[in-house]
């Protein structure tokens, strides 16, 4: 689910007062899937995102520390700079055992390898992660009370996205808020950059902003295969809220598990 909940957020920098908190209310679904519903709770300290309430999200500013708690055992993994150092490498390690491994398939075995790989935009070893493109497409859409602006993002010149964006100072979330977004997006952004994952920082979706292509606060992503759309993620709500400050802390009786580089990362 960190995947998943990294999926709805991204970065402007601003520098005014605190409000008392936002809290972003979102569906996603996939083609012939029920829709699921999430929640993102921002304040001036940290953010925490929550899907279904199984699995949350605890990032906070202040700490530097990402928190991902599972409800359903009451445990919690802590991502700080240090453990994320080692889990970093962890990965490479990993990483170069499945170049050495790749070395030694036979030609049609490495070409189904890449292939999956290339489809899960996961870049070979020792290979630049792929370039995600913005331009505008010159139109505009309505989503409730929004009109936003249209970017399609394009790898290796294939459309694989849809970004609806509306002008951040009407969207409601304020300066301190979106200034704890940058922090979390420039935290993940860095991790998945260390270990060689950077492409999947160039898409993430409502409610974060990820690359300087595009202007705006996202509210609606469009994910494409094929011309097809696959995969829709909106935002339906932001709402001002006094939001507890035990929102952003690890509930009392949750224990510490340990990191897992790959598991924690499928959000």
């Amino acid at each position: 689910m960190a995947m998943r909940l990294f999926y709805f957020f991204l970065t402007f920098l601003f520098c005014t007062n605190a409000l008392a908190g936002v809290m972003l209310a979102s569906t996603e679904s996939t083609v012939g899937s029920k829709g699921i519903e999430s929640r993102i709770y921002l304040d001036n300290v940290g953010m925490r995102a929550e899907t279904n309430g199984d699995t949350v999200v605890i990032f906070r500013k202040d700490k530097g520390v990402l928190w991902i708690l599972n409800n359903a055992d009451k445990t919690y993994v802590e991502l700080d700079k240090n453990t994320m150092t080692a889990m970093t490498a962890k990965m490479n390690e990993a990483m170069k055992m499945m170049q050495d491994k790749m070395a030694k398939m036979s030609v049609a075995e490495r070409a189904q390898m890449e292939k999956a790989m290339a489809e899960n935009n996961i870049p070979l070893p020792n290979q630049a992660p792929p370039k995600m493109t913005y331009t505008k497409a010159g139109r505009k859409e309505v989503l409730g009370n929004w009109t936003a602006d249209v970017y399609e993002g394009s790898r290796n010149g294939i459309k694989v996205n849809e970004i609806w964006t509306i002008d951040v100072g009407t969207s409601g979330v304020g300066v301190s808020e979106t200034a704890v977004i940058a922090d979390y997006v420039k935290f993940m952004k860095d991790f998945l950059k260390d270990m060689n994952l950077g492409g999947f920082t160039d898409f993430v979706g409502p409610g974060l902003v990820s690359n300087e292509s595009y202007q705006g606060f996202p509210v609606k992503t469009l994910a494409f295969e094929n011309g097809k759309t696959t995969a829709e993620t909106q935002i339906t709500s932001i709402q001002k809220q006094s939001i507890p400050s035990t929102q952003f802390e690890i509930p009392a009786g949750y224990t510490k598990a340990q990191a897992n580089p790959i598991g924690d990362l499928d959000m």
